[in-house]
């Protein structure tokens, strides 16, 4: 009794650890694809826009081709289709006799799909051809519209005008390109050709390259006489004394032009943030207990956004140094920003490490026992589920701390920062490697407590039906 009791204490937690790594990482990978998703949502809402406007085409054409043209459904009037619902949108649909055009029709389709509406047009010709019993459509113009130019049966259409206005100049300007098409079939010489269509006959280019006006202007112009500099000072020489390395920089650095002191504490900031926020929802959850734990997801998500924040800040911290190491005067110069910037890199990714540790105290411990504990596959397969969700995030934030240990690789750094930074990335790599292990013995658990349930199930099946038969 006092066993199950224990277990029931351990659910909480860790349902919380899995939450805290599905918040994590859904809001890791929600900043990173919102851009790429919005793109995906456009480009597929239009696409089957398009091909919700052409299967309500598709209706029209077949109820015209099954009857006959003298039969079709808008031969007195027009034909109108409203909130038609298709493939989870609808269409609204107009069908007309085009003005002054025999065996011609208008046909205007505006879709709705998730909120966002889209007018096509199609003007179609039936082939009325006793010889072709196709009956088959062409179709004489294809244009998307302004929703807005929706036509009211009845009203005036001035979209119809800008049909009748593109249709007229799409002609003329055949009627030209045939005729200039005639007259160029006629020639065999490319000059001739070419000054029939108008075109710019190339000169050969003999003579030399005309000299830019710009150069002719600085030619002309005297040569500028260099300034005469003074000596450089003892401590301007390469070999003068680098700045002093036992103390931090401050104040704008002219190697960087970027306020590195300041910079150094936002991140160590930032970074103290995602463990002081980690700490912060577990002690809800310790003391609170169910009633906390509402309050402890919105103070994790805070956690989130700030380690998130925090791991860009330092590889953005990293690489803007780098062009100050690389215009160091003296190698004193370049060891002390290599060291600075090393030693704040270091402390924040300490920082992260921490709330990692303070995710998985407990279930490092007491993981396995917990898992030998559940007596029925559903609840093995519920704790699997959290455990792969906490495998990924923690993948992911090991997957930062090497990629900004990777940038450090060749910096200058203390004894000490190095030893920390090497016991840091072991330390989310053994908690890493414990949660993989626990979730392959999760695997394995479920497989056994599966295979048990089915021949139990078996069994009292087979004991049921000896049963009815004996009694």
């Amino acid at each position: 009794m006092k066993n199950r009791k224990s277990r029931r204490g351990m659910a909480l937690p860790f349902t919380i650890v899995a939450m805290i790594v599905v918040v994590g990482f859904i809001m890791t990978m929600t900043q990173m694809n919102q851009g790429v998703k919005t793109q995906i949502f456009h480009t597929n809402n239009h696409q089957l826009s398009f091909l919700l406007a052409y299967s309500a085409f598709s209706r029209v054409c077949a109820k015209v081709h099954s009857f006959s043209w003298e039969s079709r459904p808008f031969a007195t009037e027009p034909y109108v289709e409203n909130k038609v619902a298709l493939q989870g949108g609808f269409y609204d649909l107009v069908v007309e006799n085009t003005k002054d055009k025999d065996f011609q029709a208008d046909i205007y389709i505006r879709t709705t799909l998730a909120g966002i509406s889209r007018m096509y047009f199609w003007r179609i010709r039936f082939n009325d051809d006793l010889l072709d019993v196709a009956n088959q459509f062409f179709v004489e113009a294809f244009l998307n519209g302004d929703p807005a130019d929706f036509p009211v049966p009845g009203k005036d259409n001035p979209f119809a005008r800008k049909i009748a206005d593109l249709l007229k100049k799409r002609t003329d300007n055949q009627k030209k390109s045939d005729l200039l098409a005639s007259e160029i079939s006629k020639l065999k010489k490319p000059a001739e050709i070419l000054n029939e269509l108008k075109g710019r006959s190339a000169k050969p280019f003999d003579e030399p390259y005309p000299i830019t006006p710009e150069d002719i202007e600085i030619a002309r112009k005297d040569p500028v006489k260099l300034p005469e500099l003074p000596a450089q000072k003892n401590g301007e020489l390469p070999s003068a004394d680098g700045p002093d390395t036992s103390s931090t920089l401050s104040g704008v650095d002219s190697m960087l032009g970027d306020d590195m002191a300041k910079k150094s504490k936002e991140i160590l900031a930032t970074s103290k943030k995602v463990a002081d926020k980690r700490d912060e929802a577990w002690k809800k959850v310790e003391t609170l207990g169910e009633e906390g734990k509402e309050e402890a997801l919105k103070i994790l998500a805070e956690s989130e956004a700030a380690k998130a924040q925090a791991f860009g800040d330092m590889k953005n911290f990293i690489n803007q140094a780098k062009t100050g190491i690389n215009d160091a005067p003296s190698a004193e110069a370049r060891i002390a920003i290599e060291e600075m910037v090393s030693q704040t890199a270091v402390a924040g990714m300490q920082n992260i490490v921490q709330s990692i540790e303070r995710d998985y105290d407990q279930f490092d411990k007491d993981g396995g026992a917990y898992l030998m504990g559940l007596q029925t596959a559903d609840e093995v397969e519920a704790l699997l589920n959290n455990w792969q969700a906490a495998v990924a995030l923690t993948a992911l934030d090991l997957q930062n701390l090497e990629s900004i240990s990777a940038q450090l690789s060749g910096f200058s750094m203390p004894a000490e920062v190095s030893k920390t930074l090497g016991k840091g990335l072991e330390t989310a790599r053994e908690h890493y490697e414990i949660i993989v292990k626990n979730t392959n013995e999760a695997k394995q658990r479920l497989q056994e407590l599966r295979a048990k349930e089915a021949r139990e199930a078996a069994e009292a099946a087979e004991a049921a039906a000896e049963a009815a038969k004996n009694g």
